[in-house]
């Protein structure tokens, strides 16, 4: 059991320290499924106390009454979600009536400060935006895949949803020795330290895959449905549209964060191939990308 205080609790995750502070949110925090696996005991021997802190502060009430200039919205599960600016201070937004959720964040001053909350689902969302806001400092970024391991190395399977991803990695990890799944929604990427290392993340959408682990990434695969299998590798600008549409979509509506994306895909392409698999949900598609992939 972790010792974090009644009014504060840190993370690890994705290489990072994450500090949330806010006595009524804390509680919150902890509330949500796999966070505690990646929580920093006090008492640990290993705190990460060398790791600068990212720093979310909740239940404030300074934050700016400005009009936002909204350049991202999205509706989910009944949850309306914005992105955008007040002056020059990045905001996020959530709003949903039925849930009485009116929540705003702000990222100045290296910090995320961010109203009160006790809504679950809509934490988890917004500490997954906040984590992303921390990131995009330094090539770290939750990514839309289904990514498992095999032999050492990560694999990760994109696409929109209901394409296939969680099908396809099951289909590797139950029927291949050695594969297991990583994260099934949004594991980390990072490519801080000139090599592209893929996370577990406390975001692992409806299958419960809370990891705190580490791999190099080998591939990324876009899957397509389709009535045969068939597996290909992408030239350089297929690969840039395969994968970037898969990082923080609200970014790529704000220059300078858009770019700083485009680096972290450029350095990942650099490194990883990127392949695309037109296939049927049957375990012929799983061995022909492990064949494809590994050799095998």
């Amino acid at each position: 059991m972790a010792c974090s205080s009644k009014n504060t609790v840190r993370y690890f995750i994705g290489g990072h320290v994450m500090v949330v502070n806010g006595g009524g949110s804390v509680q919150c925090v902890r509330n949500i499924a796999g966070f505690d696996v990646f929580e920093i005991d006090e008492n640990s021997t290993d705190r990460h106390d060398d790791i600068e802190p990212w720093i979310v502060n909740l239940d404030e009430r300074m934050l700016s009454l400005m009009p936002l200039r909204k350049v991202y919205e999205i509706e989910s599960d009944g949850i309306t979600s914005r992105f955008g600016f007040k002056g020059d201070i990045p905001v996020f937004e959530m709003e949903c009536e039925e849930r009485n959720i009116r929540f705003g964040m702000e990222y100045r001053d290296g910090q995320v400060f961010g109203s009160s909350l006790d809504d679950v689902d809509a934490m988890r969302f917004a500490l997954w935006f906040a984590f992303n806001l921390f990131g995009s400092e330094v090539g770290a970024y939750g990514v839309h895949t289904s990514c498992l391991v095999y032999e050492g190395q990560a694999v990760m399977f994109l696409g929109e949803s209901g394409t296939g991803k969680s099908t396809h990695t099951r289909l590797w990890y139950n029927n291949f020795e050695g594969a297991s799944l990583l994260n099934d929604d949004s594991p980390v990427v990072s490519t801080e330290s000139g090599i592209a290392v893929v996370f577990g993340s406390p975001w692992s959408g409806k299958t419960p895959c809370y990891k705190t682990q580490s791999y190099p990434l080998k591939a990324v695969v876009r899957l397509a449905q389709a009535p045969e299998n068939k597996m290909r590798r992408l030239n350089p600008l297929e690969s840039i549209t395969a994968l970037f549409p898969s990082f923080p979509p609200a970014f790529a509506k704000v220059d300078e964060l858009n770019g700083k994306m485009l680096d972290s895909v450029s350095e990942i392409l650099m490194q990883v191939p990127v392949y695309k698999l037109d296939c049927l949900p049957d375990v012929e598609a799983a061995e022909l990308s492990r064949k494809t992939i590994f050799g095998k």
